[in-house]
């Protein structure tokens, strides 16, 4: 920024997220494994939520 003259611009609180989603995950699933949870994590297919057979 000194150098280049550049304005300073805020990358957002979830950059790294943005940047490196399968190493989030990765971290996110060891820190709950960590704390008993057994976790499979499987990729969202769509943006609208269904109801499970018998939820109100």
């Amino acid at each position: 920024m000194l150098q280049t003259g550049e304005l300073y611009r805020e990358r957002g609180g979830d950059y790294h997220t943005r940047q490196n989603p399968d190493r989030t995950t990765k971290h996110l699933v060891r820190k709950l494994e960590a704390l008993g949870q057994i976790v499979t994590p499987q990729t969202a297919t769509s943006t609208t939520t269904e109801t499970p057979e018998g939820a109100a």
